[in-house]
């Protein structure tokens, strides 16, 4: 199991925070999505083994119209 973490530039709120854990859990490769409502910057993914998978959690991000980018694996 690998883990990600992701830093979002804009600030999500609780509502945003659960649709886009639900949006990243679909994913097979990804087992759990943690965000903190203190910490709303901040997304740790962990995932199985899939070298492109953290450049395309940024790429679903996107998708929220959010930007992000990985800040620790």
């Amino acid at each position: 199991m690998n883990t990600v973490c992701v830093h979002v530039d804009e600030n999500m709120d609780s509502d945003l925070m659960k649709k886009i854990k639900l949006g990243l859990l679909k994913d097979n490769n990804i087992s759990n999505v943690e965000m903190n409502p203190k910490q709303p910057h901040d997304i740790l993914v962990e995932y199985k083994v899939s070298p492109n998978l953290p450049l395309e959690i940024t790429n679903q991000l996107k998708k929220f119209g959010l930007h992000s980018y990985i800040w620790g694996a």
